[in-house]
């Protein structure tokens, strides 16, 4: 793991999009912007569509199909698979104490259909308050057992973004203090 100036992920992200379009899909990724604010932590998460899928049939070994709800609302069986996943493969821990994340919403981005890679957003929510933060833990391995993958993660306090972490080549954890 390590921290980027804020320019730095955004330009590696636009040129993998051109080199996504113009090669195909075989690198991977994803961005999650973690929000802290009002004693409250939230966390949106955007990842390719085939890949969260792909990432649920091996991890629960059933067939998931997302595609049906490119138009329809997620069903409150797969939307517990996606929370079950999420949760197994991210956590956050804030000044020593886990934080619990639970699914808000899943949408999909519409400008990604575009590109002909349909983009689900994963908004989720702390459920327990959270006083200062001091130190950081997060453990990372979204699609880290299936591809060579990309995690980026920005960290924001109060709508100002304080960090970007990335994680890359299996890293999976990351800590920071402030």
């Amino acid at each position: 793991m390590r921290t980027t100036p804020v320019l730095k992920p955004i330009l590696l992200f636009f040129l993998w999009l051109l080199v996504y379009h113009v090669y195909g899909h075989d690198t991977r990724m994803t961005q999650s912007m973690i929000n802290f604010s009002k004693g409250k932590a939230t966390m949106n998460t955007r990842m390719f569509g085939d890949d969260l899928q792909n990432a649920l049939i091996k991890h629960y070994k059933k067939e998931i199909n997302l595609t049906q709800f490119y138009k329809a609302p997620f069903p409150d069986e797969v939307k517990k698979l996606i929370q079950g996943y999420m949760n197994y493969h991210f956590h956050l821990t804030v000044n020593t104490k886990k934080v619990n994340l639970a699914i808000l919403s899943l949408a999909w981005d519409q400008a990604s259909f575009k590109l002909g890679e349909p983009v689900l957003i994963i908004e989720m929510s702390s459920n327990d308050p959270i006083a200062s933060v001091k130190q950081i833990k997060i453990h990372n391995s979204f699609l880290n057992h299936i591809f060579d993958q990309y995690n980026f993660v920005h960290i924001n306090m109060n709508g100002k973004e304080e960090e970007i972490l990335t994680f890359e080549n299996g890293e999976e954890e990351a800590e920071i203090s402030f």
